[in-house]
Parts: structure tokens; C-alpha cells; sequence
């Protein structure tokens, strides 16, 4: 061992990213303790853990190259490596997602953020072009039940809306709509099924105080009373920032560090009010008795998050079950992110896990098909 680690010494360079590793480490293990930290108490871990696969991934990299090197730091790397290894699998799955011959009766359940339609899109070129796609996807998918948010509702006709069309289009007689909070009527979070509802509600209503929320129906389905859930947390509303800095010149290296502070406000405070919002859906969860759960939509975070940890602790994660590949589900301008999930009691099984990535939205649409825990007792 005292032989193998006898490197040349280390350079300039290579001290410098020997400490820059150092403080990736540190980053990784506060992204690993984010799950048990609210980020009402510590917001800087829910930071750590948003890049986490990333960050486990350049230490894989520097890992090799201290190998190569053969310097004694590589053991630090390799330890921090290997306890990521309890992560990644929520990122990537190598599962077989084949449909077994003899699964029991299934549903088909869809999540999908349809981001309005790409509504901006459409004032620019007067086409429907990204409403047209979701619709002939839904309509292909043939789904039990659909959950979607940020969905644009307007009058297409005389008496006709775009959901009213959809329900036609789907042939799903059961629909539960709500607006969203504070902005026009016409951005709403949608629940449709072609089985009845036996009562409707909202989770997180004006306590909060933000345009995000969850709603839910009660219902039948494979001979079971399901509370299914269609929720949509606190974003981190970035998507029109200006990324661009100039930083040759002192204004441009002001707006940066004007940029950064607003960039982390927005941050700690979507990580604050997502830890807010699952209190309260947790509290409406650990309500119901003899129940089972199907909880469906856009967590607005990943799977190494304390929000994630939190909804998902009594509940089985479709796409660690059956995924298969990266589980991406976010597509616009940052980073790729799983942020989307369908979640669910263990009186229900995952048979087939599907990522559909058609560029429709700047999330990509989940379908699952579950079916009766054959093995609960």
C-alpha cells in the first residue's frame, strides 16, 4: 500500500484541485444529511442536495484521476463514491421494465406538467402546435386516470373550453378542476378519470398563501378506496431570469452579484415554502384510515430532497420500482432534474414504468400502470 501511494508531487494545479475536491465532499455530505434537515431550519443543505447526483459524479471523475495519480486522497473519494451508490439508484435504474404475461388487472395513471399549453409560444406564431401534441398523446396513452398541472383552460368555441374538449377527446366523464391562487382563472390543476368521485378537496388552501397547492378526490379503483392526490409545489420561478453577465466591465460584474443574491432568495425561499406545503400534505395524509394513497404531480425537487423524503417515506416510488435508464423528467433551460413522480400505498404494485420524452412541455409525461399488491396481507 506504502508503495502504490508514492505519487510525484502535486502541482499548483493540482493543490488547488485537491481543495476544490475537498469542498465538493463537504457539498455531497450535506446534499446525503439534506433528507433529515428542514429547510426551514437549514435551507443550505436542500441547496447541496438539488445537484447531488452531479456532484457525485464529478467526484467519480477526480476519483480516477487521484487513482491515476496515486494519491492517498483517493480513499476519501472512494468512501463518498460508494455511499452515493444508496443515491443514484434514484436517478437511474437498470430494471427490466417488460410487462409481465401474468400481471393481474392494471390501471393506467399520467402525470404531466403541460406548462399551459406553451401558451407564450402560441401568441408569437397563432398555432396550437404543443396543445395539439399533449391532446393526441393523452388520447394514444388510452389512461384510467390523468393528472396534469399548470393546465391552460380557455374558450376554444361558444360553450366549449379546452378541458371540456379534452374530456370528450379522452372520453373521461370525471373531472376535478382548480384554479390557482392569486392568478387568473384560467391556469388550473386538473384531475380526470373515467371513474366517478366520491368527494373532492384541496389540500393546501390559503394558509399558505402561494398560487401552488395540492388537490384530491377520493374514488374507487381495483376494488379499493384511493385518496388520489394531484400536487404541485413551490417553484423556484427562474425561468425568465436574465443569465447573461457581462463581467469585463464593473457594471456587469455588479449585476452578477446582484443576480447571485436574487438567485439565492429565490432558492431559500421556494425550499421554505415547499417544506411548509408538505407539512400540510402530510397532515392531510396521516388523516386518513384504512385508505390507500396514489400521489401524483410535480414536486418542483429531486429524490435526494427533504420534501421528496418527507411525502415519499410510507410510499412506494413508481420509477424505483419499475424505471429503467435516467429518470429525468424536467426538460427546459437548466439542468436535468427528476422532479416529477407518481408515489403509492403498498396496497398497490408498479408493472410498467414509462418516461415519455416527447418535447411537448418543459416536463416530460410519466404513465404507470398499477395494479394490486399481490403480496400484501
Amino acid at each position: 500500500m506504502t508503495k502504490f501511494f508514492n505519487p510525484r508531487p502535486l502541482n499548483y494545479f493540482e493543490w488547488f484541485l485537491l481543495l476544490a475536491n475537498w469542498g465538493l465532499i463537504l457539498l455531497i455530505l450535506m446534499g446525503f444529511m439534506a433528507r433529515w434537515m428542514s429547510p426551514i431550519q437549514q435551507w443550505a443543505f436542500a441547496f447541496a442536495a438539488l445537484p447531488l447526483h452531479y456532484f457525485w459524479f464529478i467526484n467519480v471523475l477526480l476519483m480516477f484521476y487521484w487513482l491515476i495519480r496515486r494519491v492517498p486522497f483517493v480513499i476519501f473519494s472512494l468512501i463518498i463514491n460508494l455511499l452515493g451508490l444508496f443515491y443514484v439508484n434514484k436517478v437511474y435504474r437498470f430494471e427490466d421494465n417488460e410487462i409481465r404475461v401474468d400481471q393481474p388487472k392494471t390501471i393506467k395513471v399520467i402525470t404531466f406538467n403541460v406548462h399551459i399549453f406553451d401558451q407564450y409560444q402560441k401568441l408569437l406564431d397563432g398555432k396550437y402546435e404543443a396543445r395539439n401534441k399533449i391532446f393526441d398523446f393523452l388520447k394514444a396513452e388510452n389512461a384510467d386516470v390523468v393528472c396534469l398541472q399548470e393546465f391552460f383552460n380557455q374558450e376554444i368555441r361558444k360553450g366549449v373550453s379546452t378541458q371540456d374538449s379534452l374530456q370528450k377527446l379522452l372520453k373521461m366523464p370525471y373531472v376535478f378542476s382548480v384554479k390557482y391562487k392569486g392568478i387568473s382563472k384560467k391556469y388550473r390543476m386538473v384531475i380526470l378519470s373515467k371513474q366517478p368521485f366520491m368527494k373532492e378537496g384541496v389540500v393546501l388552501p390559503d394558509t399558505i398563501g402561494d398560487e401552488n397547492f395540492a388537490i384530491w378526490v377520493d374514488m374507487m379503483l381495483l376494488n379499493q378506496k384511493v385518496r388520489l392526490y394531484n400536487i404541485h409545489l413551490k417553484s423556484f420561478r427562474i425561468s425568465n431570469e436574465n443569465l447573461e453577465y457581462d463581467v469585463s466591465t464593473d457594471e456587469g460584474k455588479s449585476s452578477l452579484k446582484e443576480g447571485g443574491r436574487r438567485f439565492a432568495s429565490k432558492f431559500k425561499h421556494a425550499f421554505i415554502g415547499r417544506a411548509k406545503q408538505v407539512a400540510l400534505l402530510k397532515d392531510d395524509m396521516d388523516q386518513l384510515e384504512d385508505q390507500s394513497i396514489i400521489l401524483c404531480g410535480d414536486f418542483n425537487d429531486t429524490p435526494t430532497s427533504w420534501a421528496y423524503y418527507q411525502i415519499q417515506s410510507d410510499l412506494n416510488d413508481a420509477f424505483i420500482e419499475k424505471g429503467q435508464g435516467f429518470g429525468t423528467t424536467y426538460n427546459g433551460p437548466y439542468p436535468a432534474f427528476r422532479i416529477d413522480y407518481v408515489l403509492y400505498s403498498e396496497a398497490f404494485k408498479a408493472y410498467q414504468f414509462n418516461l415519455h420524452k416527447e418535447k411537448m412541455s418543459d416536463h416530460y409525461p410519466i404513465s404507470v400502470l398499477l395494479g394490486r399488491n399481490e403480496i400484501e396481507k
